[in-house]
C-alpha cells in the first residue's frame, strides 16, 4: 500500500498546473497532497500550491508528526509546515511498512523517513521541489535538499544502535583471520628450498658411503690375501654341494664378522626346529588331530561374525572428536536424513525468451521450458508414488521420508515455489513472473504479483534457489540449466526400521535405473548408493578367488615337480602336496575368520577380500621353500631314510620360516593398535591366518611331505598311489631358472660396483619421493572411489558441472545455556542488541568471506526468529494469546479474544525471563502460515532440543551451507575453517560451552 501512495505523490499528476511559476524562496510550498481530482470527488490528488507555510491547529497529527518526523521539530514545537493534516495521517499511514521493514536498522529508517517527510511537510518545500522536468536548480534558485544522512554503520543518537550486520555489512565485527589454507604440515615448505636441501643431504650421504666402500674393498682385499695365503678355508668346507655359497659363513671373515651370540640362537633355532620335525614325522595322527582341532575350534567362531557394511562406523576412529560429535548430535537432535537427490538437464541447450507479467523479455533457461518443466514435475510424482512390498506391508515415501510438520514430507524441488500445483504452472508469464520474485526472495509469502501467489513450500518452508537449481551464472537463476529434486527421508537407527527405508530406496533407485526420457537427462543417488557400491565393489568374488587358487594350485604343480621322462610325470609330480597346500590355505583362512567371531568384531567386505590373496601368497612361498630345499638335499648315505632328510631340510629352513611368520604376524598386530576398526578388523584377521597357516604347514603338511616322500622314492604314482611304475632315479638337477639366479644374478647383483650404484639409485629415489611427497593431497576423490559404469559416476560429475551450493553445515551448541538471560542471548543472536562477536555475527562474518571459510549463506537462527515472531508490530498475526485462558491463539484465528503476547510498546524489546519460557514453547510447536511467516521455522524447530516438563533448553545449533566443495582438498579445508571458527565461538561465549561445527 505504501509503495503506492508513494508512488502517487512522486509522479505528482498535476498537467494542467505545470505551466504556472512557482516562486522558490524560504518559507513558501510547491505542492499539496489534498487537491480534489477532476476525474473523481472523493479522490485526492497532488496539485501545484505555492503558498506560505503554516502551522497545524490539530494537536493530535501535530504529535503523529513529531514521533515520525522528528527532524521537523528540532528548532521549535510549533513550526510552520506545507502539509494539512490529511497529508500527515496519509504518510503516517504509508509509513506503517518501512518503519517495520528498516526496524533493525535505525539509521536507514532516520534517512528514509527524513527524505518523505521534509519532501512533503519541510516550510522550505519550494527551494528544493519544482513542477517542471526542465528546470534546473541555478536557473529557478532552488537549492539542494540539506539534511544530516547517517550512514547504516552509524549510530543516529546515544540510545540507537547502528544497523544489524544482517542489513548491513559496514556493522559487522572485524573479519576472523582464517588461515588461507590447511592441510598437512609437508605442504606448507617451500618446494624449492626443499628439493635444495634434500640434494645437498643426499649428495653427503652417497659421498660418504662411496668413499666408505672404497675403504672397505682395500680392506677386504688385504684380508683375502692373508686368508689365502694361511690357507684356512678349505677346513671349514661342507662338502656339499649346494652350500658353497654359504660355506664363507664358516670362514674365518665369516667367523670374525658373525658374532658368537648370534650363530649360537641360530643353531638353537635349527636344534628346535630338527626335534619339532622328528617329532611330527614320527606322531603323524597326534599332528593330524591337533591341526584338525585347532581349525574346526577356530570355525566354529563363524556363527557368531558379522559383517560391518557402514562406512561411517568402520572407516571412522569411535575415540575420535569428530565421531564422538556426530554421536552427540544424532542423540540430542533429530538426525540429519538421508536424501535422495535427482539433477536434471535437457537434452536442448537452447533457452527461450519469456515476457513476464509487466515486465521486458527474459532469457530462461531450457529447463524452464513449459513442456519440459510438465515432464519434470511429471517424474516428481512418479517418484513419490513409488511403493515398495516389505515383509507383508506396503512401504510409501509418506511412511519413510523426514517430516517437519503435520506429517507433511520434506522435500527440496524448484516446485515448491507453486506448492507443487500444476494449475499455477499454466500460464507462462505468470510463472516466469512468480519465479523471478521467489528466487530473489525465497522467504516471502506474497510473491507482489497480481495473483499474490506464495513462494513458501506446502510445510511452509522457503526453499533456497542454490538448492534447487544448477548451472546458472552468477545469480541469474532464470539462466539455470539444471533443476534440482532433494527427497529426504529418516535416517532410522533401528534396524528393521532402516531396512524399510532402503527397501523403499532400492524401489527408487530400480525406478530411476530404468527410466528413459529422450528430453531429459538425469542423474541420481540415494542414501544407500554408497553403501551398494563398497558391498557391489569389495565382496570376494567366489569366481575369481577359486580361479587365483586353481592357478596358484597348477603353478605348484608344474613348478615342485621334477622329472626326466613322461613316465616320471606321475611318480615325481607334486598333486598331492599342491593340494594339500591350498586346503590348509583355506582352512587358515576360515580359521581367522572364525577368530573374528570368537572376538565378535565385525569385519569388513574389504577384509575378507584381501586375506585370501594374502594368505595365498605367504603360504605358497613357504611351500616352495620347503620343497624345493628339500630336492636340493644330498643324503649322506643311500640307506639314510626321507624322513631324516625332511627334519634336516626344516632344521635347515624352519628358522627362517619362523622369523618370517612371527615378523609378519608382528607387522599386522600392530595394526591392531589402529582405532579404525576397518583397519583393526583387518589386522586381527589378518594375523589369525598367517598364524594358524604356519602352524598348520610344520605340522599337516610336513607329514603329507614325508609320505610323498617316501611314494616318490618307491614308485608310486602320486594321486593313484596304488600304481606303481619303474621310473629311472632323479639327479639333482638345478632348474634353469635356480642356476641364473645362483650363477648370474646374484653374483652380478653383490657385485662392489653394482651393489653401490643400487643403493645410490634407491638412495635418489627416497630423497625424490620426499620432495613429491608435498604435493599428496588428503582424501580421496568421489568420482576415483567407483567405477565408470556405476551410476554414481555420473552423478558426481554432475555434481561438479551444475551444483551451487555444497552440503550444510551446523554449529552445535551441544550443553545448556540459560537463553531467557539477556547476556546469553547477546553472545547467540544477531540483531541490533546483539554482541559484535556473537556466535550468528561470527558465522555471517566467514560467509562473508567464503573463498576462504567454505561458508556460503548467513545462519539460520531460532532465536532471532522468535524475537520477530514476538513482535507485535512487525508480526501481529504470530504471537498471540487468548485473554480469557491465557492459551495460545493460532495466527489463522481470528477472534477478538485474541490479543498480541507483548504490546506493540514494547516493539523490540526483550521479553523477559518468565515471557521467555512462556511463549517459546509456542514458538517451537507453531506451524507457519501465511499470516506469520518469521525465518524458516518448519526447520528451525529442530534446531533446539527443549525439555518441555523442565523448561531448558539442553542443546542448539545454528545451520548455514558449504559453498561447493569441487574435491577432498577443498572438504578437508572446509572442515578445518569450519573448526577454526568453532574454536572462536566458543572462546567468545565464554561459559564453559563447548561449539563444535558437524556436517
Amino acid at each position: 500500500m505504501f509503495l503506492d501512495v508513494l508512488f502517487f505523490i512522486v509522479t505528482l499528476s498535476i498537467k494542467q498546473e505545470l505551466a504556472q511559476y512557482i516562486e522558490h524562496k524560504p518559507g513558501y510550498c510547491a505542492f499539496t497532497t489534498n487537491c480534489v481530482s477532476p476525474i473523481a470527488d472523493k479522490i485526492h490528488t497532488p496539485c501545484v500550491n505555492n503558498r506560505h507555510a503554516k502551522s497545524l491547529n490539530n494537536a493530535h497529527v501535530k504529535e503523529e508528526l513529531k514521533q515520525l518526523c522528528p527532524t521537523l521539530f528540532q528548532d521549535t514545537h510549533d513550526p510552520e509546515l506545507c502539509c494539512h493534516a490529511v497529508d500527515v495521517m496519509s504518510l503516517v499511514n504509508a509509513m506503517e511498512f518501512p518503519i517495520r521493514a528498516f526496524e533493525r536498522c535505525p539509521s536507514c529508517l532516520h534517512n528514509f523517513l527524513q527524505l518523505w517527510c521534509r519532501f512533503i511537510c519541510s516550510a522550505n518545500q519550494s527551494l528544493f521541489v519544482n513542477i517542471d522536468e526542465a528546470s534546473s536548480f541555478i536557473e529557478n534558485g532552488m537549492i539542494p535538499l540539506h539534511g544530516t544522512i547517517f550512514s547504516c554503520s552509524d549510530s543516529i543518537n546515544s540510545q540507537r544502535k547502528p544497523c544489524d550486520c544482517a542489513d548491513c555489512r559496514a556493522s559487522c565485527p572485524a573479519l576472523s583471520r582464517f588461515p588461507l589454507t590447511s592441510g598437512p604440515f609437508w605442504q606448507f615448505v617451500n618446494y624449492e628450498a626443499l628439493i635444495f636441501y634434500l640434494s645437498m643431504i643426499f649428495a653427503l650421504i652417497a659421498s660418504s658411503f662411496l668413499l666408505y666402500q672404497l675403504l672397505n674393498n682395500i680392506i677386504s682385499k688385504k684380508n683375502q690375501e692373508f686368508l689365502e695365503s694361511a690357507d684356512i678355508s678349505q677346513e671349514f668346507s661342507t662338502g656339499n654341494e649346494d652350500d658353497d655359497t654359504i660355506s664363507n659363513a664358516f670362514s674365518l671373515s665369516g667367523l670374525l664378522s658373525t658374532s658368537f651370540q648370534e650363530r649360537r640362537i641360530k643353531c638353537r633355532l635349527e636344534q628346535l626346529c630338527f626335534w619339532w620335525a622328528v617329532k611330527v614325522i614320527n606322531y603323524p595322527i597326534i599332528a593330524f588331530f591337533t591341526a584338525a582341532y585347532v581349525v574346526c575350534f577356530c570355525s566354529v567362531g563363524l556363527r557368531w561374525f558379522t559383517i560391518n557394511d557402514d562406512p561411517v562406523s568402520f572407516l571412522s576412529d569411535p575415540y575420535d572428536n569428530a565421531y564422538k560429535e556426530m554421536q552427540t548430535f544424532n542423540g540430542i537432535f533429530t538426525p540429519v536424513p538421508r536424501t535422495e537427490q535427482i539433477i536434471i538437464s535437457t537434452q536442448n541447450p537452447n533457452g527461450q525468451w519469456i515476457r513476464p507479467n509487466l515486465g521486458d523479455p527474459v532469457y530462461f533457461g531450457p529447463v524452464f521450458n513449459h513442456s519440459i518443466l510438465l515432464q519434470i514435475f511429471q517424474l516428481e510424482n512418479d517418484i513419490r508414488s513409488l511403493t515398495v512390498d516389505f515383509n507383508g506391508k506396503t512401504v510409501t515415501l509418506q511412511d519413510v521420508c523426514f517430516s517437519l510438520i503435520n506429517h507433511t514430507c520434506a522435500f527440496s524441488s524448484p516446485f515448491n515455489w507453486w506448492q507443487d500445483n500444476l494449475d499455477n504452472l499454466s500460464d507462462i508469464s505468470q510463472y516466469s513472473s512468480h519465479f523471478l520474485s521467489c528466487a530473489n526472495r525465497p522467504e516471502q509469502s506474497d510473491d507482489g504479483t497480481a495473483q499474490h501467489q506464495s513462494c513458501l513450500s506446502t510445510w511452509g518452508s522457503p526453499t533456497f534457489p542454490s538448492v534447487v537449481l544448477g548451472g546458472y551464472p552468477d545469480k541469474n537463476y532464470q539462466n539455470s540449466t539444471a533443476l534440482i529434486i532433494t527427497f529426504t527421508v529418516i535416517d532410522q537407527p533401528d534396524l528393521k526400521l532402516r531396512t524399510a527405508v532402503e527397501a523403499w530406496e532400492a524401489k527408487y533407485l530400480s525406478f530411476l535405473a530404468n527410466y528413459s526420457n529422450p528430453n531429459l537427462t538425469i542423474a541420481y543417488s540415494a542414501g544407500r548408493s554408497i553403501t551398494d557400491e563398497i558391498e557391489n565393489h569389495s565382496f570376494p568374488d567366489p569366481h575369481i578367488v577359486a580361479i587365483s587358487y586353481s592357478i596358484m594350485f597348477l603353478y605348484i604343480i608344474l613348478f615342485l615337480g621334477r622329472w626326466n621322462c613322461s613316465t616320471a610325470i606321475l611318480v615325481n609330480s607334486k598333486i598331492v602336496v599342491g593340494a594339500t597346500a591350498i586346503l590348509l590355505i583355506a582352512c587358515s583362512v576360515v580359521s581367522g575368520v572364525g577368530v573374528m567371531g570368537w572376538s565378535h568384531i565385525p569385519t569388513t567386505m574389504i577384509a575378507l577380500q584381501i586375506v585370501p590373496m594374502l594368505v595365498l601368497a605367504i603360504g605358497v612361498d613357504n611351500v616352495f621353500i620347503f620343497v624345493q630345499r628339500y630336492q636340493r638335499y644330498i643324503p649322506s648315505s643311500i640307506e639314510e631314510p626321507d624322513s631324516l632328510g625332511v627334519a634336516i631340510t626344516f632344521g635347515k629352513i624352519g628358522p627362517g620360516i619362523l622369523m618370517t611368520c612371527f615378523a609378519e604376524i608382528s607387522a599386522f598386530l600392530l595394526g591392531t593398535f589402529s582405532s579404525i576398526p576397518a583397519a583393526k578388523s583387518f589386522s586381527i584377521c589378518a594375523s589369525c591366518a598367517i598364524a594358524v597357516n604356519f602352524f598348520l604347514q610344520i605340522t599337516v603338511l610336513m607329514v603329507v611331505l614325508n609320505i610323498d616322500v617316501n611314494r616318490q622314492r618307491q614308485g608310486f604314482f602320486d594321486v593313484f598311489c596304488c600304481i606303481k611304475a619303474v621310473v629311472p632315479p632323479l639327479t639333482n638337477v638345478r632348474l634353469y631358472t635356480y642356476n641364473f639366479f645362483y650363477y648370474y644374478f646374484a653374483p652380478f647383483i653383490l657385485s662392489p660396483v653394482v651393489r653401490c650404484l643400487v643403493l645410490v639409485s634407491f638412495g635418489s629415489l627416497f630423497f625424490t619421493s620426499c620432495c613429491l611427497a608435498t604435493k599428496v593431497s588428503l582424501g580421496l576423490e568421489p568420482i576415483s572411489s567407483v567405477p565408470k559404469n556405476s551410476y554414481l559416476y555420473n552423478y558426481f560429475n554432475t555434481v561438479q558441472k551444475f551444483s551451487r551450493v555444497g552440503p550444510p553445515l551446523y554449529f552445535v551448541v551441544s550443553e545448556p545455556l540459560d537463553y531467557s538471560n539477556n547476556t546469553i542471548q547477546n553472545k547467540v543472536c544477531r540483531s541490533m542488541e546483539c554482541d559484535d562477536y556473537s556466535i550468528t555475527h561470527l558465522i555471517a562474518s566467514a560467509a562473508m568471506q567464503s573463498n576462504i571459510s567454505y561458508m556460503m549463506n548467513p545462519p539460520s537462527s531460532w532465536l532471532d526468529a522468535f524475537f520477530d515472531w514476538l513482535d507485535a508490530n512487525r508480526n501481529p498475526l504470530c504471537c498471540r494469546e487468548f485473554e480469557s485462558n491465557g492459551s495460545f491463539c493460532s495466527s489463522t484465528v481470528f477472534e477478538v479474544d485474541c490479543r498480541s503476547c507483548l504490546s506493540i510498546n514494547r516493539s523490540g524489546m526483550r521479553p523477559t525471563e518468565e515471557e521467555f519460557w512462556k511463549f517459546i514453547p509456542w514458538f517451537l510447536n507453531d506451524i507457519p502460515t501465511s499470516n506469520c511467516f518469521t525465518g524458516d521455522r518448519a526447520l528451525i524447530r529442530h534446531a533446539v532440543s527443549f525439555n518441555f516438563s523442565s523448561n531448558v533448553i539442553q542443546a542448539s545449533y545454528f545451520s548455514t551451507y558449504h559453498t561447493l566443495l569441487k574435491n577432498s582438498s577443498d572438504s578437508v579445508n572446509a572442515i578445518n575453517q569450519a573448526l577454526f571458527l568453532a574454536k572462536n565461538i566458543t572462546r567468545n561465549l565464554n561459559e564453559d560451552v563447548k561449539v563444535f561445527p558437524y556436517r
